[in-house]
């Protein structure tokens, strides 16, 4: 993991899931900001997608149209209130590896801090790794990964786990 920023942030960075995920990461970065004294805006990452497969939206949450964007009523209106409306939108990614190419284009240098639970995390950390080499994402993006206090659904770490035998399977 990385040194925790204190100045200089460009933003925080919230990939969008699953509801109570997405709470509990809008909730940890909003406290960071606060914490830190950080005045840094949020980019949700991914909230664009189709939220007709969010388990919420089928169970009868709301959900408006938003700059273009279909996004969660609830979450909307919390972020907006508590955040001085100080939010982007990365509206197009369906995946951790589509937020990372989505939110840091090519080109883009600065600090940012990305939220997430901690296998997700790590995910994001393998996967930024990879984009540098690659030249996907400049070499210069300072990203410090922090993660929300619960720790991963047992249905999360169970998907992990069989993620990380397939790739070590796939390498043999």
């Amino acid at each position: 993991m990385t040194n925790k920023f204190t100045e200089d942030v460009q933003a925080i960075v919230i990939p969008s899931g699953n509801l109570k995920w997405n709470l509990e990461r809008m909730l940890t970065a909003i406290k960071i900001n606060e914490e830190r004294k950080l005045d840094a805006p949020y980019i949700i990452s991914g909230i664009g997608r189709d939220l007709n497969k969010i388990p919420e939206i089928k169970q009868g949450a709301r959900i408006e149209r938003r700059e273009g964007l279909e996004v969660h009523y609830d979450l909307w209106n919390y972020m907006m209130q508590n955040t001085k409306g100080m939010i982007g939108i990365e509206g197009i990614s369906t995946n951790s590896r589509e937020n990372i190419l989505n939110t840091f284009p090519k080109g883009t240098k600065g600090r940012y801090i990305l939220v997430s639970y901690p296998l997700h995390l790590k995910r994001f950390e393998k996967i930024v790794e990879r984009a540098k080499k690659r030249g996907e994402i400049s070499k210069n993006l300072e990203i410090e990964y922090a993660p929300t206090g619960s720790v991963s659904s047992p249905s999360q770490i169970l998907y992990e786990t069989a993620r990380s035998v397939a790739k070590f399977l796939r390498l043999r």
